[in-house]
């Protein structure tokens, strides 16, 4: 139950793991597109495998499931999504396994890349060949779900590739330091690689990320300068349009009266050849006292003309009483607007008070109800009234427009046909805008999208039809009231003005990060390849110190063990020489036996000189050379050498002298053993090197920090 147990957390931390990597790799994606530029959760599949095996296999494949169906998800097609994400999840999958044999056939595993030909290995099959796997299957996927196009499919998986190449490169040896066995070369690079790796990545993001915002700001910027141009030429066709509506007024202004066929015969030059005009109308201000004499009169060129209006239940009915109305009289074109005679503009409050605005201020005002007149097709169109007054007597006031005011003329224009007008000869961008009313009396939704992908065109009329995230906004200024234009630009457009800069930095960034990484466990690896090297040579040498000063105590003690052994037959052989040599029998010698009893005396002499040197020379190496410092008359020690070393300079023909200083103490602290062996081997080394004359002495006393040295 533990080893369950520990499994299935361990399941759940790497699908978390996953998850939480391809979000924050989410900011590394460069629009319209979905793969990002690099995708560490690539290096946290190879790791895991080659970590821990086929143990890990059900966590990777849940991660990538969850994240690509987080990514893809649609509500109207969620059996697609489901296909997408499987396919997405089985990419992943193989092409983390691949890149794990890969590994472990070539290099091996665990390893430590301490080599360059192994770093290339690992590189080369971990991160390239492998990752060619996972967008070879992932974005046809993507394709086959409607989720990318023919023309961005090789650029999506350029990217791809790109991403999971470097994520694995760059994020596995970061899992292979995180969770190393300490200690080994992996637990000694977390400060040396990782720490140095991770501040580097953090750079390249950074500046990934700034740059990636100053691209954004600037095609913002961009729209916003194409939005303004958009909506500058729109405004100026509607101001051409409403002059041709003063036009109207000022035709009314300088004739006494006019008749249908002048109306028609005067308008017809714009409605004839301005596809934007829906159409022209003349409403005369008829009150309440005048009604019936104004039907009368109208009734004798339209038959069965009364001034109506829609009731409530959306039939038309004869108009209610009222102190004015303001009947359509005249409309052009006739044929295609007969059933608007006699329809009363007044009927509805909200008209009626545009109108009175109009009438007050002498300028043009919008319609913004929409009055069955507003209906006369399903095209959206603006409404724009312009108050005409009696041709006599000044208009300066409102008390004076009041009293004059005979009508008003009424223009309705397709909104959508007058700004593809106005746009005729606008590059063609694959972007589109929505037309609003943004004023106080208007609905504030769009009236008119137009696209401009392919030559300005209207795709959508329907004031609720949903739109995409706007991008950028500019004002149009219609007889008075604001217009808002929200430009949007379309997936299309983020792909013919890829921001390549952004994807250069990034790519640059991240190359250098790569390059940065091998240099680091190049170094790293040369350096532990040294350090093992000198710790296996140190061990080298203290083994064989260890052996060499075991022969030295060997040989000491041995040198020690023969000099005791060899000092009593010495000492007897001379024993016996000189007492043979002083007895009385020695007369009785011949001369030829007395220089070799000489000769076997000093032979024997000179060994015992030799056991002594080696003595002395074993305890010195075995360190128990010691030191007795007595009170000892310096002129009495140099004397007994001299005397004992004369015999061997005058053996050589060499006087023996000695100079003693006059102020030499009586007694100096020193050893007296080791001081006669410093001048024995002294005198005996110039006796040794001097053929002839002689061999002086020289004693002295040196007073150093206040004491006699001799």
């Amino acid at each position: 139950m533990t080893s369950v147990r520990r499994w299935i957390t361990g399941t759940a931390a790497i699908a978390l793991s996953y998850f939480v990597l391809a979000q924050l790799s989410r900011i590394l994606s460069i629009p319209p597109d979905l793969p990002a530029a690099i995708w560490p959760a690539a290096g946290l599949a190879l790791g895991a495998l080659l970590i821990w095996g086929d143990r890990s296999i059900v966590g990777i494949f849940l991660g990538v499931l969850v994240t690509s169906g987080y990514a893809t998800f649609r509500p109207e097609a969620p059996g697609t999504s489901l296909l997408v994400a499987l396919g997405m999840s089985t990419g992943a999958l193989l092409q983390a396994y691949v890149g794990a044999v890969l590994v472990r056939r070539h290099i091996g595993f665990p390893m430590s890349l301490a080599g360059e030909a192994d770093i290339a290995k690992f590189f080369l099959y971990g991160g390239p060949i492998s990752c060619i796997v996972g967008p070879s299957i992932a974005v046809p996927s993507l394709f086959l779900g409607g989720f990318t196009t023919a023309d961005r499919f090789a650029f999506n998986w350029l990217t791809w590739w790109i991403g999971d190449s470097l994520g694995a490169i760059l994020f596995s040896p970061l899992l292979f330091m995180l969770f190393a066995a300490a200690p080994n070369i992996w637990s000694r690079r977390r400060v040396t690689v990782g720490l140095p790796l991770s501040i580097c990545f953090c750079v390249v993001v950074t500046v990934f990320i700034a740059t990636k915002q100053w691209e954004t700001k600037h095609q913002h910027h961009a729209l916003e300068q194409q939005a303004k141009g958009i909506a500058g030429k729109i405004e100026r066709v509607l101001e051409l349009n409403i002059s041709i509506l003063r036009s109207v007024t000022g035709l009314y202004a300088a004739s006494e009266s006019v008749t249908e066929e002048e109306f028609l015969a005067f308008v017809q030059q714009w409605t004839a050849y301005h596809g934007g005009i829906q159409s022209l109308k003349w409403v005369p201000r008829v009150a309440a006292k005048d009604r019936e004499a104004w039907e009368r009169q109208v009734q004798q060129y339209h038959e069965l003309v009364r001034i109506n209006e829609v009731a409530d239940d959306g039939t038309i009915a004869v108009a209610g009483i009222r102190e004015e109305y303001y009947p359509v009289m005249y409309v052009a074109p006739r044929p295609d607007n007969m059933d608007l005679f006699g329809f009363d503009l007044g009927q509805d409050s909200d008209v009626r008070k545009v109108l009175e605005h109009a009438r007050d201020s002498g300028r043009p005002a919008m319609i913004h109800s929409r009055h069955p007149h507003c209906t006369e097709h399903a095209t959206p169109c603006v409404k724009i009234v312009a108050p005409i007054y009696q041709n006599s007597g000044r208009n300066d006031t409102v008390a004076q427009r009041r009293a004059s005011l005979s009508g008003f003329a009424l223009g309705t224009f397709r909104l959508g046909d007058l700004a593809c007008e106005a746009l005729a000869e606008e590059p063609e961008s694959p972007v589109q805008f929505c037309l609003s009313d943004a004023s106080s009396l208007g609905s504030g939704r769009c009236r008119a999208i137009v696209d401009l992908s392919a030559g300005p065109k209207l795709i959508d009329c329907d004031a609720d039809a949903p739109i995409s995230p706007v991008a950028a906004q500019s004002q149009i200024n219609i007889a008075g009231n604001h217009w808002q234009l929200a430009l949007t630009a379309k997936p299309e457009y983020q792909t013919l003005r890829r921001p390549w800069s952004t994807w250069m930095v990034l790519a640059g960034g991240m190359l250098f990060t790569t390059l940065f990484a091998a240099f680091l466990l190049t170094i790293t690896g040369r350096t532990d390849a040294t350090a093992q090297l000198v710790e296996q040579r140190t061990r080298e040498l203290e083994t064989a110190t260890r052996r060499a000063e075991a022969a030295t105590r060997a040989k000491s003690e041995f040198l020690a063990s023969m000099s005791h052994e060899l000092r009593t037959p010495l000492t007897a052989i001379l024993g016996f020489a000189e007492v043979v040599r002083k007895s009385d029998e020695s007369e009785k010698l011949s001369c030829e036996n007395v220089p070799a009893l000489a000769t076997s005396a000093r032979s024997g002499e000179h060994l015992l000189g030799l056991r002594n040197d080696s003595l002395e020379l074993s305890r010195s190496e075995a360190g128990r050379m010691a030191i007795k410092r007595c009170d000892v008359s310096p002129l009495a020690l140099v004397d007994e050498v001299m005397q004992l070393m004369a015999a061997r300079a005058q053996a050589k023909g060499l006087d023996l002298r000695h100079c003693v200083p006059a102020a030499l103490p009586d007694t100096l602290l020193l050893d007296p053993v080791r001081v006669r062996q410093i001048l024995v081997n002294l005198i005996g080394n110039g006796i040794k090197f001097t053929n002839s004359g002689y061999v002086q002495l020289e004693t002295s006393i040196a007073i150093v920090n206040g004491k006699p040295y001799l």
